[in-house]
């Protein structure tokens, strides 16, 4: 059951850790709502864990064995740096960012609309739809 939606950059979600194997993510947070399975070619998959109405995604990337590589969260009790995320505006987190060592690398407006504030050395994205965030999706690089 997920109880913590503290996200931590690098890391993971709570109990959640970048790294664990879907079976350890089930036993820490229980059977995901959905299942998507994306096969990007012959050699490389993403299987996607959708909990608490698409509000939580957990990305397990593998070739050989799968392990939890990337967090998409849209839940309205997410916290970072002990701040609830979603209250905050784009100003407003990009100075809770640079007062936590993380130096904005980009600003983009996505072809659907979004607009995207990305922190490279957090791997970090947060999305924004009419000055609003909708998501923040975040990663490791080395598994």
């Amino acid at each position: 059951m997920i109880t913590k939606f503290d996200i931590n950059l690098n890391e993971g979600l709570g109990d959640i850790k970048f790294g664990m194997s879907k079976e350890k993510v089930i036993e820490v947070f229980g059977t995901p709502e959905d299942e998507e399975i994306i096969d990007e070619n012959d050699v490389f998959f993403t299987d996607i864990f959708h909990y608490l109405d698409d509000t939580i995604n957990l990305f397990f990337e593998y070739q050989f064995s799968s392990v939890l590589s990337n967090i998409e969260v849209s839940h309205p009790d997410s916290s970072l740096f002990g701040q609830k995320v979603f209250e905050l505006s784009e100003d407003e987190i990009i100075e809770l960012m640079k007062n936590n060592d993380f130096i904005v690398m980009e600003k983009e407006n996505e072809p659907w609309g979004e607009k995207r504030v990305t922190f490279d050395n957090g791997l970090v994205d947060f999305y924004f739809e009419k000055e609003k965030l909708v998501s923040i999706s975040w990663g490791v690089a080395d598994i």
